[in-house]
C-alpha cells in the first residue's frame, strides 16, 4: 500500500508544539528565541493561522535593520492593513511624553472586544532598547494589567504586605524590575515622583475570580492605613487639612 504524500501547503506541528504555544495567547508579551533553523518561524506562522481561524486579527511586521524609521513605516503598514487607523499620521515617539500619548492611544485602539496578535519578526534586529521599553509599557497597559498610585506609601513595603497574604503583585516598571525607582512611564504622563513611588501593578488573567479580587481589595483596605500611619508626610497632610 503506497503511503499518503504529505501536502506541501499544509504545515505540520507537533502536538508537543502546540501545547507549548498555547500560553502565548494568555499572555500580553511573548519572545520566541531558538538558533537558527530550529523551526521557530515555522511554529509561529503555524500559530497565527489559527489565531486567524479562531476570529483575531493579526498584525505582520518584520524588521530587516536597525532603522527605527522602517520599522515604524512597517508597523504604521501592518495596522493599516488590519483596519486599525491609530498610527495614520502618527509621528515615531522621539521621547518619553510622545510614548506615553501613544500609549494612550494604541491602548483605547486595541481595547475592543475583538483580540489582536502583533508579531514583529526579527526583533532582536532594530536592537533599541526604546522600542523594547515601549513594548514592556504597552504589554503593561493592555487589558489584564491594572495599575494604582497611593499616596503616602511606599510601593515595596506594599508588596512585602501583601507578599505575607500570598498576593503577587508588582511596582515600579515591568522593564526596570529589581530596581526601586518609580515607573518612568507614570512620570512621563505627569504622575508626581512621591505619588509614583506608591504604586501598585496587578496581572488578571482568565482563572482570576471576583472571590480573589475582593481578597486583595480586603487586604489593601487593612494594607493602606497601616502604612499611612507610619508616614510623617501622611501625618503632616492630614494636619494641614
Amino acid at each position: 500500500m503506497l503511503r499518503q504524500k504529505p501536502e506541501l501547503n499544509i504545515i505540520y506541528i507537533s502536538e508537543r508544539m502546540r501545547h507549548s504555544l498555547q500560553p502565548v495567547a494568555r499572555s500580553s508579551l511573548t519572545a520566541v528565541v531558538a538558533p537558527m533553523g530550529y523551526g521557530k518561524t515555522t511554529a509561529i506562522n503555524w500559530y497565527l493561522n489559527e489565531r486567524g481561524r479562531e476570529g483575531a486579527a493579526v498584525l505582520r511586521v518584520s524588521i530587516y535593520s536597525a532603522n527605527r524609521a522602517i520599522f515604524w513605516k512597517s508597523l504604521q503598514k501592518a495596522f493599516a492593513q488590519a483596519g486599525l487607523t491609530v498610527l495614520e499620521g502618527y509621528e515615531c515617539p522621539t521621547d518619553a511624553s510622545g510614548a506615553a500619548l501613544l500609549l494612550d492611544d494604541l491602548c483605547t485602539a486595541l481595547a475592543g472586544e475583538r483580540e489582536i496578535d502583533l508579531f514583529l519578526d526579527d526583533f532582536h534586529l532594530l536592537r533599541d532598547e526604546q522600542a523594547a521599553a515601549f513594548l514592556c509599557a504597552l504589554a503593561n497597559r493592555l487589558p489584564g494589567n491594572v495599575n494604582f498610585c497611593f499616596r503616602f506609601i511606599e510601593g515595596e513595603s506594599m508588596l512585602m504586605l501583601l507578599d505575607a497574604q500570598g498576593v503577587c503583585a508588582s511596582s515600579g516598571s515591568a522593564c526596570t524590575s529589581g530596581s526601586l525607582d518609580p515607573s518612568h512611564v507614570l512620570l512621563a504622563i505627569g504622575c508626581p515622583h512621591e505619588i509614583a513611588h506608591g504604586s501598585l501593578r496587578l496581572s488578571l488573567s482568565e482563572e482570576t475570580t471576583m472571590a480573589d479580587a475582593d481578597f486583595v481589595v480586603d487586604q489593601l483596605k487593612e494594607i493602606i492605613p497601616r502604612l499611612r500611619s507610619m508616614s510623617p508626610l501622611y501625618a503632616d497632610f492630614i494636619a494641614k487639612k
